[in-house]
Formats: structure tokens, C-alpha cells, sequence
């Protein structure tokens, strides 16, 4: 089976195959009816574009790399569409990698998406990943890196700002209203970035006469939990799935949510209408910020492209049963 070359195009269009090949490249002016005509060419004799030697001629794979702890996570699949929606629009393609929330699967994963050549990484580190020289080393090179989500502090290693910090503030205004005092803030690792941004937005939000304490536990025991919870009157979670862990923690010691403790989550995902009593939670416009994700990179790439500026919603406390209304 004969496949169809620019020379072939060029042959029944009567046009130099240069010209062919720049009518055909996305840079150029599409909507004209040069193009049009030669995009209809193409297409009727099956045309498709040798990416290889595309990418060696402009130097760019027009693909990026996604690595994340886990894909069946609805937080990271909606951030997914988000990301790929935008990058569709400027003819990228994503790679997706899931580290296992394994610092040595994420190396795996960034040494494999070297190898496809791609001219970015965004990536939500492992929880217990600690050095960032590797995603350094690539963002001094053509390779672009952009860490979200979970993130390290690393001057050559950018990352995104989530709304963490203001999500978490906004949260403790109206848990204050609703005249809770003391608090236990039950986090995933002080080394992540995000976990002390939403740690910090709950602290810069109390009143005098109010408490506020952190605990991280390598996974949630009822009788561990029992030790830290003595004159708490809200647990806040790191996030929804920490949250359902507390709750079903709660239920075995057998103390009533929520009257006499409430638990917060966080990201609004949907279990949390699933489970009893109904998990409590702080609601982000996710799929935005996948798409500000996208657009943070694309700018790395290529400062020339026109990006339409991604406006956030505010986020939002969504009050359900675990949380006591006054």
C-alpha cells in the first residue's frame, strides 16, 4: 500500500511541495482557501504526516508528559481533561504516566517521557519524592517542567499556584461563624508543598481564643486518632480521601458525627455524596486549573502562541451531614 507524501499532494495540486508543507503546518494561515483546498487534497488521498521527521525538522514532538500518583483519582482525571482540552487547541498531544505515589516509579516515569522526547512534563510529585535535580536538569534544557498540585520548593523546578492557601482561609471564615473553636488539621507529609499551603490557609484564618493542631499519621488507626482528638470539635482533612478514612475511623470508636465532632474534606470529589453520613468538603474549580496547568507550560514552550487567560472560579465550602450547623 502506497502512503501518500507531500510530493504526492503536490503532484495534484499543481503547488511545490514546500508550499504543500506549509499550507498543511498548523503555523500558517488555515482559513485561507489555498489551504482549505490543499487540506481537502490531503485528506481525500490519506494523507498523514510522518511525525518523526516533523519532529526532527521544527524540533518539537508537539506532545507533553502528565505524571501523577494515581489515574483512577477523581481530582487528577478531571485536572486531565482540563489539560488536554487546552492542549488540543494548539494540536498537542499528553502522555499519561501514573507514579503509584512512588518516588521511584516517578523517576521511571520522567526518564520514560525523556526518551519520547517530549517538549514538556507536568507533574503532582509522589508523596514521598524528596530531590527534584532530575526535573532541574531537564528544565534547563529545551524540555519544559511545571510541578502542580503536590509540589517542592526548587528555584529551577516551577510550579503552580492551586488555590490551596485561599481555599482553606475562605473555609475557616465560615466554620468560625458556625462557632467551632478547636481544630485538628490531619495532613498526607509537611514535606509537600500544598499540605502546608492548606495547613497555613486554616492558621492564618482563626480568631484569638481558637486552636489549631497538625497531626500526620502514616495511615489512619481509630486508637491512634482517639489520642489526638480529645476537646477537638472539627477534624479538616488534607483531602477527601484522608476524610473518609477519618470518618470510618470516627464510627468505630463510636463517636456520633457530627455532633460531637464534624469533619472537613477537601477537592469535593464525588464519593463524598456516597458515603454516611455525607462527607463535607472545599469544592475547586478543577478542570480550570487544568487548563491554567496547560497554559503555564505552552508559555514555557512557545511565548508566541495566543492564550486566552483562564479566569478561576472562587472556591467554595460545600456544608453536607459531617459538619454541624449551629
Amino acid at each position: 500500500m502506497h502512503n501518500t507524501t507531500l510530493k504526492d499532494i503536490a503532484k495534484a495540486t499543481g503547488l511545490s511541495i514546500s508550499t504543500v508543507s506549509r499550507l498543511l503546518n498548523a503555523k500558517y494561515d488555515a482559513k485561507s482557501e489555498k489551504a482549505k483546498r490543499v487540506a481537502k487534497i490531503a485528506k481525500k488521498l490519506g494523507y498523514m504526516p510522518n511525525h518523526a521527521a516533523v519532529m526532527l525538522r521544527t524540533n518539537s514532538s508537539k506532545t507533553l508528559g502528565l505524571i501523577i500518583p494515581y489515574i483512577n483519582n477523581g481530582f487528577f482525571s478531571t485536572i486531565l481533561e482540563g489539560i488536554e482540552s487546552e492542549l488540543k487547541k494548539f494540536g498537542y498531544r499528553v502522555v499519561i504516566c501514573q507514579s503509584n505515589d512512588s518516588s521511584d516509579e516517578e523517576k521511571e516515569a520522567i526518564m520514560q517521557l525523556m526518551r519520547f522526547k517530549v517538549d514538556g512534563i507536568i507533574i503532582s510529585l509522589a508523596k514521598n519524592t524528596q530531590n527534584l535535580e532530575l526535573l532541574a536538569s531537564l528544565n534547563r534544557t529545551s524540555t519544559k517542567v511545571l510541578q502542580f498540585d503536590r509540589t517542592i520548593d526548587h528555584e529551577n523546578v516551577p510550579s503552580l499556584e492551586m488555590q490551596d492557601e485561599k481555599a482553606t482561609a475562605l473555609a475557616m471564615v465560615a466554620l468560625l461563624e458556625l462557632g467551632f473553636k478547636s481544630f485538628l488539621y490531619v495532613g498526607l507529609s509537611p514535606d509537600i508543598i500544598n499540605d502546608n499551603s492548606r495547613y497555613l490557609g486554616y492558621q492564618n484564618g482563626l480568631n484569638d481564643g481558637c486552636s489549631l493542631k497538625r497531626y500526620y499519621p502514616e495511615e489512619i488507626n481509630a486508637e491512634e486518632l482517639k489520642k489526638e482528638i480529645d476537646g477537638i470539635d472539627c477534624i479538616l482533612c488534607y483531602n477527601d480521601s484522608i476524610g473518609v478514612d477519618i470518618l470510618l475511623a470516627l464510627k468505630k470508636l463510636n463517636i456520633s458525627i457530627p455532633q460531637q465532632i464534624s469533619v472537613l474534606g477537601f477537592d469535593d470529589r464525588p464519593f463524598c455524596q456516597w458515603i454516611t453520613p455525607t462527607l463535607s468538603s472545599i469544592s475547586r474549580p478543577i478542570e480550570l486549573l487544568g487548563k491554567n496547568a496547560a497554559q503555564h507550560i505552552l508559555n514555557d514552550i512557545n511565548e508566541k502562541l495566543e492564550l486566552e487567560e483562564v479566569i478561576l472560579e472562587r472556591p467554595q465550602l460545600i456544608i453536607r451531614e459531617s459538619i454541624l450547623t449551629r
